[in-house]
C-alpha cells in the first residue's frame, strides 16, 4: 500500500503555481519520462524496441526516500536566495510523520530575526509526499545525478537506460550475457544507494532472449510497440461487459465505485490503446461509442455526455 497525500485546496493552487512556473520549466535528464511536458510512457518504452535483453530495477518508496534538504537545494540551484529556498522546499513537502524523531539534516533557520517562528526551529524533516503535483518533476530534479551515473554505466555495456519515476529499465538489442547483467545489477544498485535510494530488490528482472520484453506495460521485442495480451483482454472485457449486462450491472461485477467513474477508466484505456495500436483500437472505440450512445440515456439520463469524451490517461504503476 501506499500512502497519497491530497493538499487542501489552497495548497494545491500554490503548488500548481510552483509547478507550473518554476519545478516544470528546469530542464530534466534526457533518460527521464515521468512528469515532464511532451514525455510519455509510449516514449519511454520507445527507447526499448528491440530488446533482446532487459534489466529492470525499481527504487523502493521513491517520493518517500527524497526529503526536504535535496529539495531546497534544487531550488537554490536554480537561483532562488535561502530562505525563498527554504520556503518552496516546505510548501512541497510534509512533515514525515513516520519519522518523528529530531533529524539532523533539518534545514534550520538560526537568524535571531526569525527565531519567534517556531517551524523554523523544529528539527522535524518534510519529505515530497505521493499526490501533490510538485513531487513528480521536483523528484526529477533530485534524480539529476543518479540519471547521470546511471547513464554512464548503461552507456559502458552498450546499453539503453530509461527512468520512469521508480521504474528503471537497461535493454540491449545485441549479444549480451547473464554475468554482465549480474554485474550491471551490482554497479547501478550501488550508485542507486550512493544517491540516497533504496533498491527494492523483489522488482530487479533480468528479462533473457525468448521471454517477453514488456517495458510499462508495453511489448517491446519486435520492430514497433505493442499492447499486451492483458491489456487488450482488459478493454475486451469491459466493452463486451457493458454491451451484454449493461452499465450499472457492469460497473458492480467489476467493483466500480460510481459508473461515472466506470466510462471515464474506460474511455481513457481506449484512448491509450488508440495511441499505441490505433488499428487494433478502432473496433472497441467505434463499440464503446456506439454502446454509450444507446444504453447510456435509457440507464443514466442525468449523466453528462459530455464527460465521455474526457479520457483519463492511463498512467503506469501509480
Amino acid at each position: 500500500m501506499r500512502t497519497v497525500s491530497s493538499p487542501e485546496p489552497s495548497l494545491l493552487q500554490v503548488q500548481q503555481w510552483i509547478l507550473r512556473r518554476i519545478a516544470e520549466r528546469i530542464p530534466t535528464h534526457s533518460s527521464s519520462y515521468a512528469y515532464s511536458p511532451g514525455r510519455s510512457v509510449k516514449q519511454c518504452a520507445s527507447r526499448h524496441i528491440g530488446a533482446k535483453w532487459l534489466v529492470k530495477l525499481d527504487i523502493r518508496d521513491f517520493f518517500e526516500s527524497i526529503n526536504e534538504v535535496p529539495v531546497y537545494k534544487v531550488f537554490r540551484r536554480v537561483g532562488y536566495e535561502p530562505l525563498p529556498a527554504l520556503e518552496l522546499a516546505r510548501v512541497c513537502t510534509r512533515y514525515a510523520d513516520h519519522d518523528p524523531r529530531p533529524h539532523p539534516d533539518r534545514i534550520l533557520v538560526r537568524t535571531k530575526e526569525y527565531s519567534s517562528i517556531q517551524v523554523y526551529r523544529k528539527p522535524l524533516l518534510g519529505f515530497l509526499p505521493q499526490g501533490a503535483p510538485t513531487s513528480g518533476a521536483l523528484a526529477n530534479q533530485v534524480a539529476v545525478p543518479l540519471d547521470k551515473r546511471l547513464s554512464a554505466i548503461a552507456d559502458s555495456h552498450g546499453l539503453v537506460y530509461t527512468r520512469y519515476a521508480d521504474d528503471m529499465t537497461f535493454s540491449s538489442g545485441g549479444p549480451f550475457a547473464r554475468s554482465a547483467a549480474l554485474a550491471l545489477i551490482n554497479q547501478a544498485s550501488e550508485a542507486i544507494r550512493q544517491h540516497g535510494f533504496v533498491v527494492h530488490d523483489q522488482k530487479t528482472r533480468i528479462v533473457t532472449p525468448g521471454a517477453r520484453k514488456v517495458v510499462l506495460g508495453l511489448l517491446v521485442d519486435g520492430d514497433r510497440i505493442r499492447l499486451t495480451k492483458k491489456m487488450r483482454q482488459r478493454i475486451s472485457l469491459h466493452v463486451r461487459g457493458v454491451e451484454t449486462f449493461g452499465f450499472a450491472d457492469h460497473a458492480k461485477h467489476v467493483k466500480f465505485s460510481s459508473v461515472d467513474g466506470l466510462i471515464l477508466h474506460v474511455s481513457g484505456l481506449i484512448s491509450y490503446a488508440s495511441d499505441v495500436e490505433p488499428t487494433w483500437a478502432e473496433e472497441f472505440k467505434r463499440r464503446w461509442r456506439n454502446v454509450v450512445a444507446e444504453k447510456l440515456d435509457v440507464e443514466l439520463p442525468s449523466f453528462n455526455r459530455h464527460a465521455c469524451g474526457k479520457s483519463q490517461p492511463f498512467q503506469h504503476g501509480h
